[in-house]
């Protein structure tokens, strides 16, 4: 094999991945439109970060801002199906800025404040699907 069939052959595995990984994430917000999940990951981060979605979708590079805008793209393409360039888009950004982003992320998810805040939020997207399928299975089991 060359080196351009084993790239292939590597990027098809790990979009296969990718792939198992997203669809398991997204079968937990099953019962939540995507446009709402896309909206709830938004405003938890803004609130987490202290900050609002025009600062992020500025062009400002202060620290925390730029923080909260990484870390926001991350969450969305981990907990929704949308591409890169569509989260960058929302961000006034292109997709290799979203790409550059969720790898930041990813790389400093060993560093104690960061590793927590990005946990806590995803824990309360974890707790409000846990709340939305208790109450959808209370409304079917009548």
């Amino acid at each position: 094999m060359d080196n351009v069939t084993e790239y292939k052959v590597l990027r098809k595995a790990l979009e296969l991945i990718e792939t198992h990984t997203k669809e398991e994430l997204q079968n937990k917000f099953q019962l939540i439109e995507h446009g709402e999940v896309h909206d709830i990951i938004i405003d938890d981060v803004c609130q987490s970060y202290d900050v609002t979605l025009e600062k992020m979708q500025s062009k400002t590079r202060l620290r925390r801002i730029v923080d909260a805008r990484q870390v926001c793209m991350y969450l969305l393409r981990k907990f929704t199906n949308m591409s890169y360039r569509d989260i960058g888009l929302l961000f006034g950004r292109d997709h290799s800025t979203a790409i550059h982003a969720c790898k930041s992320v990813e790389s400093n998810a060993y560093y104690g404040d960061y590793k927590y805040k990005v946990e806590k939020i995803e824990k309360r997207l974890n707790a409000l699907y846990d709340t939305v399928q208790r109450n959808n299975k209370r409304q079917y089991s009548i």
